[in-house]
């Protein structure tokens, strides 16, 4: 027991209060006190310092000892509270008891005052803990009330052996939109909205309860509104020391947006697949045409030569012509691949899509066949976009062919021009696109359609659901790639019997549209100045040379980039135009080009290349907007380009 007790003494008395402290001495008992004589005094010390005990004179002058009584129940103060008065009658005595007093003595004998000043202090400490003990009971309970009501999750408690519903939490209301009463009357209630597919796997784990097996499993539940939600319920047994189960308790949490995520996360997994493989077909596609315009080159160069070293009447001629057509299809072939693969030369401009499709309703009238009724419907106003008008009317009619294979016997196709907000909605769905307004190119016909199987595969090079002969399988891969180029987008809406949609998305931009420029037609013929033809393949530069000789040019050769260089420096008052592939060993074109305008500024040049946008981008030609010609480039294109600069 402390020694040292704080003793709190209500006494008019100095005399007496040093009798009290004299007989708690006697005791063992070494108190640190205060005395106070009034109201004031008492709230005073009571406010101040903490006490562990109160003694206190019945009358006092001015105060009496169940008025301090009152003062230390109403400030809230639990201690213990002894009368000790020269008399008290018993009447006082009982009076004050009921009020709340723990003992009373008289002053003139005090011989228990110490043990029960000891008693009181043990019941104090005793009535102390049991307050904590229940104070954090309390908290403990509100933590556990207010964590189960707020949580989303939905806990659950059943008792084993009655199989009924100790406790179910809130959450339950607010997942499963059913009220929880009818839990606690009949627990396996809440099975009425499990998912049918989903209910026996749940009957499986009700019997795992029974037995105390935990289990840990994903189902389905219908909610009252008819909405679906997926939920994760992990249940696990309670055992008592002796290890006999009591209950059981769970967690179920509704992971809707998880699965949703994840099937999600899927399509974008596949998505991204498909990305890589059309890359990877792009690459392989971007090689081959590099490879195949320098053949083509050489075939249309020597073809050509052929050609003009014959007579009008010559029968070989027609053998010549079918080469020469044959190789036309050839290029145009390669440039369908470049477009597929995104790395087609562009000359992009601001163009109002409203104008490309109002100059394309002529030839898409004459693509599609009579008994198909073409609608077309633009925008009342404008949509600049950046786009190289060309290729974009190369969409619209491949489009056109399409649909109109799919209406053999008839049908409406509808071409028409918009604007379209992508945004966050849009890409979650489609599992691409960029937040922006973008004008809208759709082309919907009411033709066979396609399942879902064919609209996968519908961009893929060589792909086709025509019979052999009747396609290459390279319309919709080229269309797919412009649009790529055009940093646009694509979508494909198509059911069997139901027709196809198909909808372009182009980023519309602030400018106004340039005027459309019509090029100098300027006829094809030669000259006598002199060109520098720089090209490191062999068989590419010998025709070259052979065709601009035959229209009279006299050709100055280098093997790669130095070596034009060299000979430039060389007859730098003779070359009037240099002809220079892009990329050659030892230096490359560009290169060469800028030591070239070095040696004489302002010298006029023609790049000519076999490779992809992308290499030139590279080079930093497509940029600087120098004259550039894709292989095969032996064609009046060329001789008119020469002219062109030669002569201005």
């Amino acid at each position: 027991m402390d020694k040292y007790p704080r003793v709190l003494i209500v006494d008019d008395s100095e005399d007496d209060t040093r009798l009290l402290l004299g007989e708690l001495g006697k005791n063992g008992y070494e108190p640190h006190h205060e005395r106070v004589d009034s109201a004031e005094s008492m709230k005073r010390a009571l406010s101040e310092k903490k006490w562990d005990i109160v003694l206190s004179d019945c009358v006092l002058f001015n105060f009496s000892g169940i008025s301090a009584l009152e003062i230390l129940r109403e400030n809230g103060f639990d201690l213990p509270f002894i009368l000790v008065s020269r008399k008290i009658d018993e009447e006082t005595a009982v009076e004050l008891m009921r009020a709340g007093a723990h003992d009373y003595f008289e002053k003139g004998s005090l011989a228990r005052l110490a043990p029960a000043i000891e008693r009181e202090l043990q019941k104090a400490e005793e009535r102390h803990r049991r307050k904590t003990a229940e104070e954090l009971l309390r908290k403990s309970e509100e933590r556990f009330r207010l964590i189960t009501e707020t949580i989303d999750e939905v806990f659950w408690i059943v008792d084993v052996e009655t199989e009924r519903m100790i406790y179910i939490s809130p959450g339950y209301e607010r997942v499963w939109g059913y009220s929880r009463v009818s839990l606690y009357k009949d627990p396996q209630s809440f099975l009425s909205a499990v998912h049918p597919e989903d209910r026996d796997r749940m009957l499986f784990n009700l019997e795992l309860q029974k037995i105390g097996q935990p289990y840990d499993h994903e189902y389905r539940i219908i909610r009252p509104d008819g909405e679906v939600r997926w939920i994760w319920d992990h249940g696990y047994p309670v055992r008592d020391g002796m290890g006999l189960l009591t209950c059981y308790v769970g967690v179920a949490q509704d992971v809707t947006a998880r699965k949703q995520a994840e099937e999600e996360r899927q399509k974008l997994e596949e998505l991204l697949l498909q990305a890589q493989k059309m890359e990877a077909i792009g690459q392989l596609t971007g090689g081959i045409a590099h490879d195949f315009n320098n053949i083509l080159t050489a075939i249309t160069g020597f073809s050509a030569i052929l050609k003009m070293k014959l007579r009008d009447n010559d029968p070989l001629r027609t053998y010549i012509e079918h080469i020469l057509a044959a190789s036309d299809r050839a290029a145009n072939l390669t440039q369908s691949l470049l477009a597929f693969s995104r790395k087609q030369i562009m000359a992009p401009k601001p163009v109002d899509m409203n104008e490309i499709v109002r100059k394309g309703e002529k030839f898409l009238r004459r693509v599609i066949s009579a008994i198909v009724e073409l609608q077309v419907k633009t925008s009342d106003k404008p949509l600049i976009i950046y786009a190289d008008s060309m290729q974009i009317e190369q969409v619209l009619m491949n489009l056109a062919t399409n649909a109109r294979d799919a209406m053999s016997n008839g049908g409406t196709m509808l071409v028409e021009t918009s604007t379209f907000a992508i945004d966050d909605h849009f890409i979650n769905t489609h599992g691409y696109g960029r937040k922006g307004v973008y004008a809208t190119l759709s082309l919907a016909d009411t033709g066979t359609g396609m399942d879902e199987t064919t609209s996968e595969r519908i961009f893929e090079p060589f792909f086709t659901t025509k019979e052999a002969g009747k396609g290459t399988g390279l319309g919709l891969s080229v269309v797919y790639g412009i649009i790529k180029q055009h940093n646009g987008f694509i979508t494909c809406d198509s059911e069997p019997g139901q027709g196809t949609t198909f909808r372009i998305y182009l980023p519309i931009i602030g400018e106004e549209a340039e005027k459309c420029k019509s090029s100098p037609d300027i006829p094809a013929r030669g000259g006598t100045e002199t060109i520098l033809l720089a090209e490191d393949n062999a068989e590419s530069r010998i025709v070259s040379r052979l065709f601009l000789e035959n229209y009279g040019y006299r050709v100055i050769e280098a093997a790669n980039g130095a070596e034009a260089v060299a000979q430039f420096r060389t007859y730098k008052d003779e070359i009037r135009l240099a002809l220079i592939d892009v990329i050659m060993p030892r230096m490359n074109g560009y290169e060469a080009y800028k030591q070239i305008q070095q040696i004489k500024p302002g010298v006029n040049v023609i790049f000519v290349s076999g490779y992809t946008a992308d290499v030139l981008l590279q080079q930093e030609i497509v940029a600087k907007g120098v004259n550039i010609l894709s292989k095969p480039a032996l064609n009046k294109e060329l001789l008119t380009t020469i002219r062109y600069l030669l002569d201005s």
